[in-house]
């Protein structure tokens, strides 16, 4: 684990592929807000405090995780304290999130015509990222999540005409309510069968 102290109140965490599977970061399941994603993160707090000694106390937090291609991950942890002051600057309230953050970007398809047919031209495009597949057999509808893009990104503005991007919150009710097609590795798996 790599730690990195950036400023007063922020820190990156780097963890290869061993220690992400350790802690258990390596399941697309640690995006949920339940409890044992939350063990999870303050064991590593843990850690960070006793190598650095930076401790964010019981204010909250914004903590953003990255999965890199060789299995690790790297981990931004910002102290989020609305109104206070941080290098003379104030946080004003709608600002508390970062603008480079980047959460899983959600897709529902009517087909599976469709759906296989967005995997192929990500796949022909170089896409690398993290991507499950799920299906609501009731509706006949599936789902693309994608951890890493940045939708307005020209490359995947096709995917727009495939598909209807839905609200990232969605993703837990999909999880739930859906059958997992793909756990990981979603858009390379399906891109096989076009």
């Amino acid at each position: 684990m790599e730690i990195i102290k950036i400023g007063d109140d922020a820190l990156k965490i780097m963890l290869d592929a061993e220690e992400a599977l350790t802690y258990g970061l390596d399941s697309e399941d640690i995006y949920g807000d339940d409890e044992e994603t939350l063990k999870i993160f303050q064991k590593i707090f843990d850690v960070a405090k006793e190598k650095i000694g930076l401790e964010f106390g019981s204010g909250r937090v914004l903590v953003q995780m990255y999965q890199s291609k060789d299995g690790g991950c790297e981990i931004f942890i910002s102290r989020l304290e609305v109104g206070s002051t941080y290098k003379d600057r104030v946080i004003p309230v709608e600002n508390k999130r970062s603008k480079g953050a980047i959460s899983p970007s959600l897709y529902r398809f009517e087909n599976l015509e469709n759906l296989l047919s967005v995997s192929a031209r990500m796949e022909n495009i170089g896409y690398m990222g993290r991507s499950s597949v799920y299906h609501d057999s009731k509706k006949g509808e599936y789902y693309l999540v994608l951890d890493d893009i940045y939708p307005k990104e020209l490359k995947y503005a096709f995917i727009a005409e495939y598909a209807k991007q839905m609200k990232s919150g969605a993703i837990a009710y999909i999880k739930e309510h859906c059958e997992c097609i793909c756990r990981k590795n979603g858009v390379k798996i399906l891109s096989k069968l076009l």
